[in-house]
């Protein structure tokens, strides 16, 4: 029985599923830059910094709150959070432009989804080594995962 199922097979269906919305939606993304004359303001530094603080903006909502509280407030306030949510997702979206960088490409490269390049998300291993496992096919796993 395969770890994973064939990556190949998925990312061939994710580039078929996004192409359409996602390019359209960088496309008037850069738009919006460009009409509005923002680019001189988009470097990474400060698309980074933009990022960071809308995150905080989401932040606030959840602030000192336990879970009964964080369920009533995403209920009462789901407009604001969508949005501060869409204003990180955009502000990253123009930072991996300005750098780039394919953001789906990067994402699925990283350790989350099978790919080799992160090990931020891997489980700790309560002994023993940390250690990477890979096959022929390319997936790759945490030992002490399997």
């Amino acid at each position: 029985m395969p770890l994973a199922p064939s990556w190949g097979m998925i990312d061939a269906v994710a580039e078929q599923n996004r192409s359409p919305g996602y390019e359209k939606f960088k496309a008037r993304l850069q738009l919006c830059v460009q009409e509005r004359d923002w680019k001189k303001f988009h470097n990474p530094k400060d698309l980074a910094i933009a990022i960071s603080l809308e995150a905080s903006e989401l932040l606030e909502h959840f602030r000192w709150k336990n879970a009964e509280e964080v369920s009533l407030r995403t209920q009462s306030h789901a407009e604001d959070i969508r949005e501060e949510a869409a204003d990180i997702g955009i502000y990253l979206l123009e930072l991996c432009d300005v750098l780039g960088v394919d953001l789906v490409e990067v994402m699925s490269d990283s350790g989350i989804v099978g790919g080799g390049g992160s090990r931020e998300y891997w489980l700790p291993s309560p002994q023993g080594e940390d250690r990477l496992l890979t096959c022929a096919c390319g997936y790759a796993a945490n030992a002490e995962a399997i």
